[in-house]
């Protein structure tokens, strides 16, 4: 009965590649048509240079592709995952399944293995597509008019690199371990969605930025990136804040750096008046980033993160299988 799994999912693996396929075709003709609009028309990108109403401008399909390029790892954990464990405790299968001298870990195991490669060689058609597209539409086109900059930007950092890979193996033993411990399929679904989307939430804005030191570009005239002259290409901006200047001398009374920019931005009247009041109080204000230059570092270690939450979903589930009691 090991084969069961497999050949019951097969014609959903078949779908999925076949959806595949033609989002790699998108991607080349979205990332020609991005080219072919730098070369002619220089410095006027297509989301820039064309009337609003035009929804099938290169541009805007290019945000299309990204949201699913982002999608694609969970909506393969829900195809793939969720249906494994839940799919046959919900209809009784399980119990045809578990009584045929096969043993629930080499069931499991087995079952878990078929999923996780079918949604990984899915993932492996999809990802030199990805990686070379988001270079073409977000990294290449002029930085001033483009939606990226750089592959270190948190649109285009998750559907490039490896960490594509590490996202789709976490979201099929999350949806398979939601499936073993919830035994529904519907509710192993949203229990999947949530997990994921928030996960995906706090790492973008809590824990990347941790992975590598960040830097600090100081600007104390306004807190508005757009008015901030970058390097190219251009470095993730985390946040703004206010800090201590490194090395200068400071009254002996300490304010915290925010309070002292509260309190020089209400008696200032001039932007430089503000300034020249937080530097006498040894206080500057700037942009927390990360430099284009950390993205494999990033790459591969929230990869690694994933892929240990990946393992441990699926011991969990493995748990939840042994101790069902149908």
């Amino acid at each position: 009965m090991i084969w069961l799994p497999v050949r019951r999912r097969r014609t959903t693996l078949v779908v999925l590649l076949a959806l595949t396929v033609g989002l790699d075709l998108w991607m080349v003709v979205n990332g020609h048509t991005s080219a072919n609009d730098l070369r002619h028309t220089g410095l006027c990108q297509t989301v820039a240079c064309t009337q609003p109403s035009e929804l099938y401008a290169p541009a805007r399909q290019a945000v299309v592709v990204d949201l699913v390029l982002w999608l694609l790892p969970l909506a393969l954990g829900l195809a793939l995952g969720v249906g494994l464990v839940a799919g046959d405790t919900g209809t009784a299968r399980n119990r045809l399944v578990w009584t045929q001298g096969v043993s629930r870990t080499r069931w499991y195991l087995v079952s878990l293995g078929a999923a996780l490669g079918g949604a990984l060689l899915v993932t492996l058609v999809e990802l030199p597509f990805a990686h070379w597209w988001a270079g073409v539409a977000w990294v290449d086109l002029p930085t001033a008019l483009s939606l990226g900059g750089s592959r270190v930007q948190p649109d285009v950092f998750p559907v490039s690199g490896v960490v594509p890979l590490a996202y789709t193996g976490f979201a099929v033993t999350l949806g398979v371990a939601a499936g073993a411990v919830l035994r529904r399929v519907p509710w192993a679904a949203v229990v999947t969605v949530v997990v994921y989307v928030a996960l995906a939430v706090a790492m973008t804005t809590s824990v990347r930025p941790s992975f590598a030191p960040t830097g600090f570009h100081m600007d104390g005239t306004t807190d508005s990136v757009q008015y901030v002259d970058w390097p190219s290409p251009p470095p993730w901006v985390i946040g703004y804040e206010y800090r201590l200047i490194p090395g200068a001398s400071v009254p002996t009374v300490r304010l915290p750096p925010d309070r002292v920019a509260q309190a020089c931005a209400y008696l200032g009247i001039h932007p430089q008046d503000v300034v020249t009041c937080m530097r006498r109080q040894g206080v500057e204000g700037g942009f927390v980033t990360q430099s284009p230059s950390n993205y494999w570092r990033l790459q591969w270690s929230e990869a690694a993160l994933y892929l240990g939450l990946a393992v441990a979903f699926g011991a969990a589930g493995l748990v939840a299988v042994r101790r069902t009691q149908d």
